[in-house]
């Protein structure tokens, strides 16, 4: 009888699917073997750890890698996409799939996929962790094997609208993002231009840049905004390439991203950057800006322009006497109240502390005059401050001194602003002598 085959001995447990193993302990060489680069970017946004494949993809050391600013490993046109994506992880499970182009050690940019899931709460890495398809290495990610069908189906689920164009600019093929996102229906969108769906003052902008895309070897990236059927104007990163050679597509190929948290971010700092963040009012720098505009057009329109300082009278004795909190209440209802001073067209802006400027075009020395009346007036009123209860209310009594003057053309900002100044100068010198 033959031999009966011994039984191979029982394998070792995977450490993976021990359950007594920690997550942390799990073998160094497992991250090393993913067919992917693996990268954790920091809360600074600096690189802080990758795995052997980021070593291989970027061509510096791991060592050299760590402390890296992630920004400039991304090429400048692809800058915005990458940014909208690690925007996306937070609060997400996984952020949304991007394609970037990457910088390696020898200056050149590999194109690559992007996904990040962040790690910021309680998990033993801080930040956030990327992972990075290689595209140009079509032996390590054969996504599209399948053929035509399995393209299909990846196009209909990513996130990212895909349009294919004619040369001339007219919409041949789209996939289902490019409804979900913005509301068209395929049918009624083929063959009409792209740039039906770009918002009116991007139209020409977005036209050239699709154009110049014809015949171009570079892909061409930028940001406009396109139209939804709501009339919703959604900020997108675009990018054209140009496959006209190629028989499969015969056209050219856009990609558009929604970078909506993105844009709101930028315009949340912009608005920081020229507001007070407490009145809301244009700031000093938004101030100077304005009223430059205004003393030009007045120039040119042969009338004259007013300027006021405006300052709270003793609000010192306000902090000191009830608090910063009631301080600044006070200073937002000052503000509040010069705003019902004005017309719309005309600008209330806080200098700094308790000054305020008014600038009103169209004016003349009686409407400048009843406008420092109207002023004086609206500060009657005593400001509720309510830290004495409903049944016993503080009440506070503001007064303002003002000084404003009708500045005639050729006079730029600065020189306004200190004439105005000096005005108000002169009216505390007046009160003061009367008192």
């Amino acid at each position: 009888m033959p031999d009966t085959p011994t039984p191979p001995p029982n394998p070792s447990p995977s450490p993976l699917a021990d359950p007594g193993r920690e997550r942390e302990e799990a073998p160094p060489d497992l991250l090393s073997g993913l067919p992917d680069a693996l990268v954790v970017v920091g809360v600074d946004g600096r690189l802080i750890w990758g795995n052997d494949v980021a070593e291989e993809l970027f061509g510096w050391s791991l060592p050299e890698l760590a402390g890296r600013d992630v920004t400039e490993l991304v090429h400048p046109d692809d800058m915005a996409t990458a940014m909208a994506s690690l925007d996306s992880v937070q609060g997400k499970r996984a952020g949304t799939l991007v394609e970037v182009r990457v910088r390696d050690r020898q200056e050149g940019y590999r194109r690559v996929e992007v996904r990040g899931r962040t790690l910021l709460s309680g998990d033993a890495v801080q930040g956030v962790v990327l992972g990075i398809r290689d595209l140009t290495d079509r032996r390590r990610w054969e996504l599209l094997a399948g053929g035509d069908a399995a393209a299909t189906a990846v196009l209909e689920v990513m996130p990212t609208i895909s349009l294919i164009l004619d040369p001339d600019g007219t919409v041949r093929g789209a996939n289902r993002a490019f409804t979900t996102l913005l509301g068209h229906p395929l049918e009624g969108s083929l063959g009409r231009p792209f740039t039906d769906f770009v918002t009116v003052s991007k139209v020409l902008a977005v036209a050239d840049q699709v154009a110049d895309a014809v015949g171009s070897a570079a892909r061409r990236s930028f940001e406009a905004e396109l139209v939804t059927t709501d009339g919703e104007a959604r900020p997108m990163n675009i990018t054209v390439v140009d496959l006209t050679d190629d028989r499969a597509v015969g056209g050219l190929i856009l990609t558009a991203t929604d970078i909506s948290d993105l844009a709101a971010a930028r315009d949340r700092l912009a608005h920081a950057a020229t507001h007070d963040s407490l009145t809301g009012l244009p700031n000093r720098v938004l101030l100077q800006e304005r009223l430059g505009l205004a003393l030009s057009n007045a120039s040119l329109r042969g009338v004259g322009v007013a300027v006021a300082f405006i300052d709270v009278d003793d609000f010192r004795a306000v902090n000191d006497r009830f608090g910063h909190r009631a301080g600044d209440r006070a200073l937002i209802e000052v503000a509040s109240r010069l705003g019902s001073a004005v017309r719309d067209s005309d600008m209330v802006a806080r200098y700094g502390g308790d000054e305020f400027v008014l600038v009103a075009s169209g004016m003349d020395n009686r409407s400048l005059g009843r406008l420092v009346d109207r002023v004086a007036w609206l500060m009657r009123t005593p400001v509720a401050l309510g830290e004495g209860g409903v049944a016993s209310p503080i009440e506070l009594r503001l007064s303002v001194s003002t000084g404003a003057v009708l500045v005639e053309p050729g006079i730029d900002a600065a020189e306004a602003l200190e004439r105005a100044d000096a005005a108000l100068q002169r009216e505390r010198s007046r009160g003061r002598h009367h008192a």
